[in-house]
């Protein structure tokens, strides 16, 4: 049987307050807002893969070369662009 959890009994009168720590109140703020960021950013980079594996299938490709990129299409319907070795001189 799982524990039930206790909740957080109120703390009040002098000297039992609990103290705000804005230095850990403000990180917590800038990491979340950071990792809000990234998972847009994740979600734009889903789409724009999925956009480049519809057009690699549109062309019945799976594997495209331009501008010193490959372009492949995985069996996992995923997508790699890899800069060429030979082109990053």
């Amino acid at each position: 049987m799982p524990k039930k959890q206790q909740s957080e009994m109120p703390l009040r009168g002098e000297g039992v307050e609990r103290k705000s720590i804005m230095e850990i109140e403000r990180a917590a703020d800038e990491y979340a807002d950071v990792r809000d960021e990234r998972m847009r950013f994740t979600e734009l980079e889903t789409e724009a893969q999925a956009k480049l594996v519809a057009a690699m299938h549109k062309h019945k490709l799976t594997k495209y070369r331009y501008d010193g990129k490959t372009v492949e299409v995985e069996a996992k319907e995923k997508v790699k662009v890899k800069r060429d070795k030979r082109n990053e001189e």
